[in-house]
């Protein structure tokens, strides 16, 4: 018996086939590694933002009080940690929601009405928890 091994020239289409096997191959590896890293960006971003501390005015430091260790913490999240709810929250008119406690007092300080009565809104939320029982 004699055996006579041949090589043909690969057809294109074998050529296609292999290359179209190993971006599969690839996709399948590469696929965590790209979502992983998505996933980091977002937390980074969106979930914690970069805040950089606030630099209070002299009307600031005295419109602020006892509220100056969250000076750097928005206005909703401010509201929350003193025991207060949604309800006080949506209490502040949109946008001040998201400036810091710093901002809010600076702005009290220049005068501003609205940044005037956030501020008193995220310094009542914790006598209003208390008299309420919790959160609203």
């Amino acid at each position: 018996m004699n055996l006579q091994l041949t090589f043909e020239k690969p057809s294109k289409l074998w050529g296609i086939l292999i290359l179209v096997f190993l971006l599969i191959l690839v996709t399948i590896w590469l696929k965590p590694l790209v979502v992983q890293s998505y996933q980091v960006s977002i937390e980074n971003t969106v979930l914690n933002p970069v805040v950089y501390p606030i630099e209070l005015t002299p009307g600031g430091r005295k419109r602020i009080g006892g509220l100056a260790d969250l000076k750097d913490v928005t206005a909703a999240d401010a509201i929350r940690k003193r025991g207060g709810g949604q309800s006080q929250v949506k209490q502040l008119q949109t946008g001040y929601e998201n400036l810091t406690v710093g901002e809010l007092a600076n702005r009290a300080a220049a005068g501003d009405k609205e940044a005037e009565k956030a501020l008193k809104i995220v310094k009542q939320a914790e006598k209003k928890a208390q008299k309420y029982g919790g959160k609203q």
